[in-house]
């Protein structure tokens, strides 16, 4: 995934040379903040930078990089910040973020988003877009319904626990997708949302699957 970031990099940047200056701002905006992640972004901007070699000069400075701790509110705030600071070149990874940019409709600024959503959670956004100048979606999808239709198959459990962060039920349509597939497939589900390990281990006395 980090090679084809680069290759997006080095087209917009690419695109970009003809303005004045060939010193590009790279933004990002992430769901959430850990070492693990910094690591991740350490290594991307260096083969970002490698890719695009001298056609353009990138900077990614830790103040455009923002968090947003799986608030769409948050999400939204972050990437007004970017579009009306002197950021060239927006890249957002997560969920959260996923859901909030795609509503937007307009770019004025290249933006591109990576995330993984399930094909039931994309069929219920209705407002993804699609060849929109400045944007790309470059998103990674699963069905959950495929999923448990073959953990049925093979453990057949009477009820499924689902665990999920706490702040993104408040953000994306979880519950109801999986009260849709239990119905289908005839299982109970079971949201469990947590903020710790023992949110989790406290709600599993009922779940056999």
């Amino acid at each position: 995934m980090r090679y084809i970031i680069s290759i997006f990099i080095f087209l917009y940047a690419s695109s970009l040379a003809f303005s004045q200056s060939e010193v590009y701002k790279v933004g990002f905006l992430l769901d959430k903040n850990t070492e693990e992640i910094e690591g991740l972004l350490d290594s991307l901007m260096d083969e970002i930078s490698a890719v695009v070699g001298e056609d353009a000069i990138l900077e990614f400075p830790i103040t455009r990089r923002f968090y947003n701790n799986f608030d769409a509110t948050i999400a939204l705030s972050n990437y007004t910040t970017l579009v009306q600071n002197d950021t060239d070149i927006i890249i957002a990874f997560g969920t959260v973020n996923n859901s909030v940019i795609s509503k937007i409709g307009t770019y004025q600024k290249p933006t591109i988003v990576f995330g993984t959503l399930s094909e039931e959670l994309l069929d219920s956004d209705k407002s993804s877009v699609s060849n929109v100048t400045n944007y790309i979606s470059i998103t990674t999808s699963q069905s959950y319904s495929d999923d448990i239709k073959l953990f049925k198959e093979l453990a057949n459990p009477k009820r499924i626990g689902v665990v999920v962060e706490k702040a993104l039920l408040d953000n994306i349509s979880v519950t109801e997708t999986f009260e849709g597939i239990g119905t289908d497939l005839n299982i109970e589900m079971t949201i469990i949302p947590f903020e710790s390990l023992t949110d989790i281990i406290s709600n599993l006395n009922t779940i056999d699957g």
